[in-house]
């Protein structure tokens, strides 16, 4: 048995699949002997960077191709297909396509830390710009749990749909017009992982999470916000509320990087080094350039790989 198995669905992301399976290669002695890879592929037929199941490294099988309830929900549906047809290793990993874990041998250090301090779920929180997402509790993105105590069966990532129409009835639009508080008082967790969060967020089950770098966006900064902040419940706030959950030390400001990460892509630091970096396509596409970001993309990759070997080189001396 492998120490992890890990499961990703795709939606004509190839390409960063193929990038992120030759750092994970870079960052290991042995990948392919320590890690099953599958692939869930829910783009069409036609899609020009769909997945065909020729990818070394990878078992591609067909995922969910009905995208009538949204993106969040045929993500999931194609998850949890994967999640209850697939021969599980102890430890399993949902990872997105776009996440790019940084740090050497990630693929047994993970399970070997969860199993030393009897963690049952890990991985990164949702990044705190979504403010109406969960919060304290590792997100779908890089999201790891021990099948020896969590039985798979019990994990649905399927949005609550719900929420979301609920958010777009009359009495929900009538709240966000209420000043200052409105749109607090409509904050609601929905989309993929939630009904995980809901059963698991109060379980015995241990869970940990790592830490998002986050610079807080200035509207909630005011001395009114934070005012009001302060009064309410973390339930209700735009902003966590818990010391020290996130970072706002960004790769560049500790030394990491030279270049600046495009504004769109996440970060996230574990054990003062680089744990992962998530490019997210999917936020805020319109603005933003697949062939520039592409073009990025390897080059922020090594810089952050030879960073993470000069300080293992200088902790073994």
């Amino acid at each position: 048995m492998k120490p992890l198995t890990i499961l990703t669905v795709s939606y004509g992301h190839r390409t960063l699949l193929q990038e992120n399976i030759r750092l994970a290669q870079s960052l290991h002695a042995n990948f392919r002997h320590l890690v099953d890879w599958h692939v869930a592929e829910n783009s069409p037929a036609d899609h020009p960077d769909r997945c065909v199941g020729n990818e070394i490294g990878f078992i591609v099988r067909q995922g969910d191709g009905e995208t009538g309830k949204g993106i969040s929900h045929h993500h999931a549906t194609a998850l949890n297909k994967l999640l209850r047809t697939t021969k599980l290793n102890r430890h399993v990993l949902i990872l997105d396509p776009d996440f790019f874990l940084l740090f050497p041998n990630w693929a047994e250090a993970i399970p070997e830390y969860m199993l030393s301090q009897k963690i049952s779920f890990f991985g990164v929180p949702w990044h705190p710009r979504h403010h109406e997402n969960y919060r304290y509790f590792p997100a779908v993105h890089c999201f790891a749990f021990d099948s020896q105590v969590i039985d798979p069966a019990s994990l649905d990532f399927t949005p609550v749909l719900e929420v979301l129409a609920w958010k777009r009835t009359r009495i929900a639009k009538l709240l966000n017009l209420i000043p200052a508080i409105g749109y607090r008082l409509t904050r609601r967790c929905w989309d993929t992982g939630t009904r995980i969060w809901f059963r698991y967020r109060d379980h015995s089950a241990k869970h940990e999470i790592v830490m998002p770098v986050y610079c807080p966006e200035p509207i909630y900064q005011t001395i009114k916000n934070r005012l009001i902040e302060s009064l309410l419940p973390d339930r209700m706030c735009m902003e966590p509320q818990q010391p020290g959950y996130f970072s706002t030390e960004t790769f560049r400001d500790r030394g990491w990087l030279n270049e600046q990460i495009p504004d769109e892509w996440e970060s996230f630091v574990w054990q003062d080094i680089p744990f992962g970096l998530h490019v997210r396509r999917s936020f805020a596409h319109h603005r933003r350039s697949d062939a520039n970001e592409l073009t990025v993309l390897p080059t922020i990759l090594k810089s952050l790989r030879q960073t993470i070997e000069q300080q293992a080189t200088r902790a073994h001396k």
